[in-house]
Order: structure tokens, then C-alpha cells, then sequence
């Protein structure tokens, strides 16, 4: 993967979330790459436009960071503007919290309105 010009970080999340990232600027087929020392993984994401992203975290390992990037279907990187700055890289830490109980619908709902 290409170098980042700017990398902006997202935070830590429960590696089983579901967060909302930025809004789609167009309705097309995404793929997020996420990679960590020499392994990257891969997924796609049906962007609509002006409709939030959302990365599910629940396919990632536990405990690790990620610097995550977005391509088109031109294999193009994405670039997102955060406060007048483009951005091409994201850091994104996924993190175990012990707790009892735990409800996915409430989760995935907290998440979802979490930018």
C-alpha cells in the first residue's frame, strides 16, 4: 500500500463494532483496506451518496491498529475533508472491553450515531 499524506485517527472502538465513519461523497462500490505490519485486509462497501460509511469492525483482529484507507473502483485512493484538510490514511485501534451483558441492536445503534 502507498504511503499516507495525511492520516487522521478515528480512536479506539470494541473490536465487534460497528462505526459510523464519514459521509459517501458518491453512490459506488468502495473497498476499505486495513493493514497492520505486512498484512492487509480487504473489504468492500456499498457507498451511498451523502449516507454514512460504516466499518464493521467485527472481521478484524482484537488489540491491534490499523492504518485504514478507501479506494474506489478505479483503485483510486478516497480522500475525505476534515476541517479544511484532506485526508488519505485512517488510524484505527480495535480494543477488548470486558463487560457483562451487552446488546448488539444497542450497540449497533450507539455506534451508528457515533461520527
Amino acid at each position: 500500500m502507498a504511503c499516507c499524506t495525511n492520516t487522521y485517527k478515528l480512536g479506539c472502538y470494541e473490536h465487534c463494532k460497528v462505526v459510523t465513519f464519514f459521509n459517501s461523497t458518491v453512490t459506488a462500490p468502495l473497498r476499505a483496506v486495513y493493514s497492520y505490519g505486512n498484512i492487509s485486509q480487504e473489504f468492500d462497501i456499498d457507498a451511498l451518496a451523502d449516507a454514512p460509511i460504516y466499518l464493521y469492525l467485527n472481521q478484524l483482529n482484537e488489540n491491534t491498529t490499523y492504518t485504514l484507507k478507501i479506494f474506489d473502483e478505479n483503485s483510486n485512493v478516497v480522500t475525505f475533508s476534515i476541517d479544511g484538510l484532506d485526508y488519505d490514511c485512517f488510524e484505527i485501534t480495535t480494543k477488548i472491553y470486558s463487560r457483562a451483558g451487552g446488546d448488539f441492536n444497542n450497540d449497533f445503534n450507539n455506534d451508528t450515531n457515533n461520527n
